[in-house]
């Protein structure tokens, strides 16, 4: 019985001792029946590419003396750079030539959900202030919406309302640029630094829910310019400086003073061109008559006279 309970305990450990594997830190190798437990990558986020857009900070030159003065916070990128970013975010570029871009520093410009502020020249000549009275006429947005359908912009109505300030001479407003649930760059913030020869641009494009920080942002951006001596809008010169096509509604609209008053007059009508017509036939007809008369009764009085001898 001994020698049984002996072999009994010899064949335990033995069994113990194979399958000891099996139980040790770790999957194991499974057998060939047996699938493998899968293994699960971690998920990686998309990649930007390499390296980011360098921007720079302190004095920059625009054109005809007009600087920016940017602050340690803020990043100043060259206008191949703004080109990109109106690209990306399938947005139009400002009326003007494109000079550059302005973020903030901690912002990656190449980054989907990036905002950024154009900035653009407009040498379009003295815009007269007295001209901002027309933001205030009642089908003003009806204007600008008619003004963006024929320059194939979206626009679905002011997210800010226009605002020209007669001490400081700019404008400032800002549009809804799709429907609030479209998503992507759906907000466009626009400020208008008047010069005494040009128009200095801020175009702020960003989204709906970035218009919070956009807008907060919106003065500091303005204070970085500065307009030289003597090219202030105050510095004009009525004399010899050349008067704008654009009014102040037009900064917005994008159309010319000279452009709408001659759309005004054609929207009269041919009704009105014909009344003038008539007018002119009716005048015509009057001094045909007159001057018969007065060759007819001039004949009548040549023939009551007496030749002389």
């Amino acid at each position: 019985m001994g020698k049984l309970f002996a072999c009994a305990g010899a064949v335990l450990a033995a069994a113990l001792l194979l399958a000891s594997p099996a139980y040790a830190d770790g999957r194991g190798k499974p057998s060939p029946d047996v699938a493998e437990a899968p293994v699960h990558a971690v998920p990686l986020r998309p990649t930007l590419s390499e390296p980011a857009p360098q921007g720079q900070s302190g004095q920059i030159a625009l054109r005809d003396g007009v600087t920016l003065n940017v602050p340690d916070g803020w990043r100043f990128y060259p206008a191949e750079q703004a080109r990109a970013f109106l690209s990306r975010s399938n947005a139009a570029a400002p009326s003007g030539d494109t000079l550059g871009m302005l973020a903030p520093a901690s912002e990656r410009i190449d980054a989907p959900d990036a905002w950024a502020c154009i900035i653009s020249y407009d040498a379009i000549g003295y815009v007269r202030a007295d001209t901002a009275s027309g933001l205030g006429e009642a089908n003003f947005e009806d204007q600008v919406k008619r003004a963006r359908a024929s320059q194939n912009r979206p626009f679905e109505g002011f997210a800010i309302a226009p605002a020209f300030d007669a001490a400081a001479f700019d404008l400032s407003w800002a549009e809804r640029t799709a429907p609030p649930a479209a998503g992507g760059k759906d907000f466009r913030h626009e400020q208008k630094a008047l010069g005494r020869q040009a128009v200095v641009g801020f175009t702020s494009i960003g989204t709906a829910d970035q218009m919070p920080e956009i807008t907060a942002a919106a003065p500091t951006l303005f204070s970085m310019l500065s307009f030289p001596e003597g090219q202030r809008y105050a510095d004009f010169n009525a004399g010899g400086d050349r008067l704008s096509n654009y009014g102040v509604p037009g900064l917005i609209t994008g159309i010319a003073a000279t452009a709408t008053a001659e759309t005004a007059a054609q929207q009269q009508g041919p009704a009105a061109g014909g009344i003038n017509s008539m007018y002119l036939w009716i005048a015509a007809g009057v001094i045909a008559l007159a001057a018969g008369g007065f060759f007819l009764t001039r004949r009548r009085r040549d023939r009551n006279i007496e030749p002389e001898a």
